[in-house]
């Protein structure tokens, strides 16, 4: 009840400060609340499916192969990732032989590819989340315009009689 009139202090800005502690403790809750979640619905699941083991026996051995097969694309994709997260390239010596005698660009050029490789994958990822964010809106908005339409039919309805 407190939280909510010092909150309804914001209103004027003589008394704006009056509300900052209440914002604090509301955003710090919520900030406590997102990274708990994160962790337990994320970051934990995610560490425990990189732990299983690579080969796991069973009475089908083309049902073992593709459990491997599948652990060691798991694998190379998450250290693809890791890599477009590393800075694997810097500045080699002056070139002598250029008349700008300019510094060229090198790096380690087998890293090139699975560097490549790991920032697709975050393209890709980041591709599905917009797609994921895009859909519950636009399914977001199909209720609210259900909704609406609902409404208006009832309200129509009732002083139609």
């Amino acid at each position: 009840m407190l939280g909510s009139s010092l909150l309804l202090t914001r209103l004027q800005n003589r008394w704006i400060e009056l509300a900052n502690p209440v914002l604090a403790f509301i955003v710090g809750v919520g900030a406590a609340v997102s990274v708990v979640g994160v962790l337990r619905g994320t970051l934990i699941p995610q560490m425990q499916a990189a732990m299983q083991p690579l080969w796991q026996p069973s009475g089908d051995w083309a049902a073992s192969v593709a459990y491997t097969l599948q652990r060691i694309i798991l694998l190379i994709g998450t250290l693809c990732t890791l890599l477009a997260f590393s800075y694997v390239m810097g500045w080699g010596q002056k070139n002598s032989d250029s008349p700008e005698n300019t510094r060229r660009w090198v790096g380690l050029a087998w890293l090139a590819v699975p560097t490549r490789i790991g920032l697709i994958m975050v393209w890709l990822l980041l591709a599905a989340l917009y797609a994921g964010a895009l859909a519950s809106g636009m399914a977001f908005f199909n209720e609210r315009l259900f909704f609406m339409y609902d409404y208006f039919t009832q309200l129509f309805q009732f002083f139609s009689r």
